[in-house]
């Protein structure tokens, strides 16, 4: 794999853990996250760095880095974000970032891409459920 897929594959964790932290029963559907067969909606557990059984980041679980799909995309062309579920509760605020560990850690450092203060997830369209 070559570190633009790594770099990738780890903003897809660190996404998935991100959107998961806004606690509305929402999973990213795309690009698909680092483990997805395992990836759960609920909230992270004791997210405070060094807190016992913390889950943060990429919701921390065996298998967590397992990769199911490789998502490939064209350096600076525009990317769809989806969710899957139903109860976005008109959105809450989540972000994107990226962490250039392969495998990140609590200790790893993350760089914001985009924040969204509220409305996330739903539809830039319609205001509503994505």
């Amino acid at each position: 794999m070559g570190p633009l897929i790594n770099k990738f594959a780890t903003f897809v964790g660190a996404t998935a853990a991100l959107a998961a932290f806004t606690n509305a029963h929402m999973i990213m559907k795309t690009p698909t996250p680092f483990g997805a067969s395992t990836l759960n909606n609920s909230p992270l557990n004791n997210v405070a760095r060094g807190s016992a059984n913390s889950d943060y980041p990429c919701k921390q679980r065996s298998g967590v880095y397992d990769i199911t799909t490789m998502n490939t995309m064209a350096v600076g062309a525009p990317q769809v974000l989806t969710f899957s579920g139903s109860a976005s509760h008109d959105g809450g605020s989540c972000q994107l970032s990226v962490s250039l560990d392969k495998e990140p850690t609590a200790n790893s450092t993350f760089k914001v891409i985009q924040s969204y203060i509220g409305g996330c997830p739903t539809s830039s369209t319609s205001g509503g459920s994505s």
